[in-house]
Formats: structure tokens, C-alpha cells, sequence
């Protein structure tokens, strides 16, 4: 880095919430320059009940890419408000099913419907009310690019768990959805199905929380 370049760290760990500090310190080192050490709030994710995968793990293995720190989120979803960096996608995973070679498609086809993962059922992660539902996107072809203005999620449902928590689930299939703007689901009950709609290169499930689901901006601006 140079001076005046802005970076990003991730910073993560797994303790009972109310155990958590509410800082830490964190030294960084370069290589052309003194190191620093910065005291950097810590926020505690308590979501306040048992939470569940968003897949069914039966039918084979699934792959968590794009997850934190890697440059496809934190790029997409980074934000610079108020001189603060904020990445509403620092948690978000994209889910492939593969097979025991690790592939996600057969080598003979690359239909999106030969994909392992499309059509897979896709599971509410808890109990909530369903507060926004997208099931009428068109799912691409492979290697295809959505139309311009399209919503980068495609379909997409969301739930909310509580005041400050919803969970989103996006590219599921057109017309899968299984439930509607203020039904309630329970943890494991089955939403939709895994697509191929907005911005996506392959079938997957796009799965994140966040404490706001925007009636007031742009809901674009929490996917890439």
C-alpha cells in the first residue's frame, strides 16, 4: 500500500455474545513504512434463535465462494459514507452445489439445467415474515448478461427475523417462489428453488443478512 491508499480487513470470530468486547486492537504491517496499531470496534451478531443452512445437503456437497474477504463482495458491495468505508456484502456467500471432482456441471453439457445446483429447493434460514418477493426474472442461459437495469439479484426473496435482521436469497429460479409478502415461514420450509436469474454466470444461491432491507434506497446497492 501507498500513502493515502485505502484497504480492507476482515476481522471475524466465534464467541457467545455476550462475552464479545466491544473493541479490539489490531496492529498492521507494511513493507515500506512503520507498522500501526488501530482500535477498531467489534460488533456482535446475535440473531436472537437458531438459525439453519439455506440448502438441502442430501442431494451432494456445496461450495461457499465469493465469501468474506474475497474481491467479488467487497468490491460490489462497498459503500463510502460519511469518510467510512461500509461493505454491505462482507458477509454474503454464493453456493454451488459440485460433484466429488469438484465440478459444478457434468463435462458433456453446459446447459443450466444439467448445473447440480439448479432447481435444488432453497430453505429459509429461521422464522420470519416474508417482506419482499421477486419470482417473475427470466433465468439466463449460460453466459448470457442480464439486460441493463435488471435487478442483480433476479428473483429474490426476503424475510425478516426481527427488527434489525433479514435474510436474503437471491438468482432463484422464475415462478419458484413458494411464498408471498407477509406470510411466515419457519426455519427449514421450503421458499423457492436455485435459479439463474440477474447478474449471475452459473446456477447458485446468492444468501446474506443485513440489518435493513431498504423501503428508503436503492435496493441494488446491497448486491453486486
Amino acid at each position: 500500500m501507498d500513502p493515502g491508499d485505502i484497504g480492507v480487513s476482515f476481522l471475524a470470530g466465534l464467541i457467545e455474545s455476550q462475552m464479545a468486547p466491544g473493541s479490539a486492537q489490531v496492529t498492521m504491517r507494511f513493507s515500506r513504512g512503520p507498522e500501526r496499531t488501530f482500535t477498531v470496534p467489534l460488533k456482535a451478531f446475535n440473531p436472537g434463535q437458531r438459525m439453519g443452512w439455506p440448502l438441502r445437503l442430501e442431494g451432494g456437497p456445496w461450495l461457499a465462494l465469493n465469501t468474506a474477504g474475497t474481491a467479488h463482495h467487497w468490491l460490489g458491495g462497498a459503500n463510502l459514507t460519511h469518510g467510512e468505508l461500509f461493505i454491505s456484502q462482507r458477509f454474503a456467500i454464493d453456493l454451488v452445489q459440485i460433484d466429488a471432482g469438484g465440478e459444478t456441471h457434468p463435462a458433456s453439457t453446459t446447459r443450466k439445467e444439467d448445473y447440480y445446483g439448479w432447481d435444488e429447493e432453497v430453505l429459509g434460514t429461521g422464522r420470519g415474515r416474508v417482506v419482499a418477493v421477486v419470482s417473475d426474472r427470466r433465468d439466463l442461459e449460460i453466459g448470457e448478461t442480464p439486460l441493463p437495469g435488471e435487478h442483480p439479484a433476479g428473483n429474490h426473496i426476503v424475510i425478516q427475523h426481527g427488527p434489525r435482521l433479514f435474510s436474503v436469497y437471491g438468482h432463484m429460479q422464475q415462478g419458484s417462489a413458494m411464498v408471498a409478502v407477509g406470510d411466515w415461514v419457519q426455519r427449514g420450509q421450503v421458499v423457492g428453488r436455485v435459479g439463474n436469474s440477474g447478474n449471475t454466470t452459473q446456477p447458485h444461491l446468492h444468501v446474506h443478512f443485513t440489518d435493513a432491507w431498504p423501503a428508503l434506497r436503492n435496493p441494488a446497492g446491497s448486491f453486486s
